[in-house]
């Protein structure tokens, strides 16, 4: 497993949502060819609608993604799809970089938000992430909700290679932990 700078980048724009003694419980980082695939699965004491809502309401992903500079509902079709753009800043050790994404999400099924990267006024040539959401029940008497963020993105910005892999992955651990202890807060 390889972790890299450019999957920082792609975390700081696609981990919006997760809280207070939250858990990671799974990260991984891949590199193929240019495109870089992330895998993060979380738990989050509180109640699973609740967190769906936080999730979904994309005009406000800021107050639980502390790298998320804006996050503003460009449109919302008739379908329930809703464009939203972000922007994030970034920085690992000395290097700081200001990325736009800006994705159309879905909700498919009850469980799964599904969103893809507008390449055109991205600065990624590609991409998508899907979000499972769903209560955990393995502790009846809590309400715990499973969080899997899956994605993959190509990025189309130069990303210096400067940043080794120990940096890398404990700033997605920074970033991931404070999302997710943020998204819990306000959860409950």
């Amino acid at each position: 497993m390889k972790y890299y700078l450019q999957t920082t980048f792609i975390l700081f724009c696609l981990f919006s949502p997760l809280s207070f003694a939250a858990i990671l419980t799974d990260i991984s980082i891949e590199k193929k060819g240019e495109r870089y695939i992330l895998h993060i699965e979380a738990q989050v004491k509180a109640n699973t609608n609740r967190v769906k809502q936080i999730i979904t309401n994309y005009g406000n992903l800021t107050s639980i993604n502390p790298y998320l500079e804006e996050s503003d509902v460009v449109s919302v079709s008739e379908n329930e799809r809703s464009t939203v753009s972000m922007l994030t800043h970034a920085c690992v050790l000395f290097i700081c970089y200001k990325i736009r994404h800006v994705q159309v999400f879905q909700r498919q099924g009850n469980d799964i938000v599904y969103g893809r990267i507008i390449p055109k006024i991205s600065d990624f040539k590609e991409g998508w992430t899907r979000w499972t959401i769903k209560k955990n029940k393995s502790d009846t008497k809590k309400d715990v909700t499973q969080l899997i963020l899956d994605t993959e993105m190509t990025p189309d910005f130069f990303i210096l290679p400067i940043i080794g892999t120990h940096h890398l992955k404990n700033k997605i651990i920074e970033i991931a932990t404070a999302t997710i202890n943020k998204l819990e807060e306000k959860a409950q």
